[in-house]
């Protein structure tokens, strides 16, 4: 199997300024065309390929007619900004983005339901009867469309008191539009990976930046970030079938798929691309890193002593209308939620250098925090990847 893409794009920018040194308008855009393919073939094992000879196995092909894409269009940017004086400036951003869409795997019919002999799916819970079968509902997609990013965004950068105090202070709304999401359920949707559209999510932010000498040798530092990212669309899996429901369709095309077989059963499945005023996954809304840094000199060496700590806020690793993991001793989904609750690390370094010479001593997570970055149930287990342990080292360094 090859796969392989060609982006071909075009770049425009211009600079305005309205008053000169004072006001200044800036404008762009690009163009892209984008375009993806896949070529090959695809060998299964199994029967088919037992005592066959090399080369001989018969293979799926997959052709550049179906399996390529194109995607064009335009991206934009521009951007005001105000000088009020030399060290003091207000800016005003509106920029686009987006991410190129993507293939899956060869497509395959997954989510089977019970149905009758009639071709009607069994209510939830209702055991399958004599002449009952059952029919796929879904067809992984080919590929999946590009997203897009809006972002409008207001500042502030300034510096005073001589250049002693820096302040730069934003806020923002981006508009994350047909999120490309990735879904992996093997009870449900087959043991591969598969991407497809998913939903939009607005992010409301703002962010901080200080710094300030105190005295000549020591400068204390803060950067921080708040953001409310919140899911305001509510789209669903939906069946591939193109005609009304049949035995070998059970929903009717383009109806949300609810339900699966487990067992002799019809149960409820849950919603893989989250409900509407979601926090989706991997969302902290406080993060912080606070720095105070001393240097000095002395004879010929010259040397400085830092220390920090930086705070990550509490999310979880999934959208917060999944299922809670907590006290689930078997999963029986790779979608359970769990919460990883907020940490601080801690760090201090201490370096000396003289001509083409340095050295440098460290400690990093000086607390040795077991805080869990990533928990997950995607093997049908819980499963955390904690952070580093604490990790003291010395550099040594010599410049030719």
């Amino acid at each position: 199997m090859q796969r392989g893409y060609k982006q071909t794009a075009l770049f425009v920018s211009g600079d305005f300024d309205l008053i000169p040194k004072v006001l200044t308008f800036t404008a762009g855009t690009r163009y892209f065309k984008y375009v993806e393919q896949e070529v090959g073939s695809q060998y299964g094992t199994g029967g088919r390929c037992v005592n066959i000879p090399n080369g001989d196995c018969t293979a799926t092909p997959i052709n550049y007619d179906d399996h390529h894409g194109t995607f064009t269009g335009f991206k934009s940017r521009g951007n005001l900004t105000w000088h009020i004086t030399p060290d003091a400036m207000l800016y005003y951003t509106y920029s686009q983005g987006y991410r190129p869409g993507a293939f899956n795997r060869l497509t395959g019919g997954k989510t089977p339901v019970w149905v009758d002999a009639n071709g009607v799916p069994l209510p939830n819970g209702v055991i399958k009867g004599a002449g009952d079968n059952k029919p796929n509902q879904f067809t992984k997609p080919l590929s999946e469309a590009p997203d897009s990013l809006l972002n409008n965004e207001i500042g502030f950068k300034s510096e005073f008191f001589e250049h002693r105090v820096l302040i730069n202070v934003s806020a923002y709304k981006m508009d994350w539009e047909n999120v490309q999401t990735l879904i992996y359920n093997p009870p449900v949707y087959g043991n591969t990976t598969f991407g497809l559209t998913g939903p939009n999510y607005r992010i409301k932010g703002a962010e901080l930046q200080l710094a300030f000498k105190a005295t000549d040798n020591l400068t204390l530092s803060a950067n921080g970030s708040y953001n409310n990212s919140e899911q305001v669309t509510s789209p669903c899996i939906r069946s591939s079938g193109v005609t009304p429901i049949t035995p070998t369709n059970p929903t009717a095309a383009g109806a949300c798929i609810t339900q699966v077989r487990s067992g002799d059963h019809n149960v409820p499945i849950q919603n893989a691309l989250g409900a509407l005023g979601s926090t989706p996954a991997f969302s902290p809304k406080l993060q912080y890193n606070l720095r105070a840094r001393y240097d000095w000199t002395f004879n010929d060496f010259k040397a400085f002593a830092q220390v920090g700590t930086t705070h990550t806020g509490e999310m979880s690793n999934q959208p917060s209308s999944f299922t809670s993991g907590d006290n689930v001793t078997i999963p029986t989904t790779t979608w359970l939620r769990y919460t990883m609750p907020g940490y601080n690390t801690y760090d201090a370094s201490i370096g000396l250098s003289k001509g083409a010479w340095d050295l440098l001593a460290y400690g990093q997570n000086l607390s040795n925090s077991n805080a869990s970055t990533f928990t997950t149930s995607g093997q049908d287990i819980k499963a955390e990847y904690p952070l580093r342990p604490r990790v003291l080292g010395v550099k040594i360094g010599f410049k030719f």
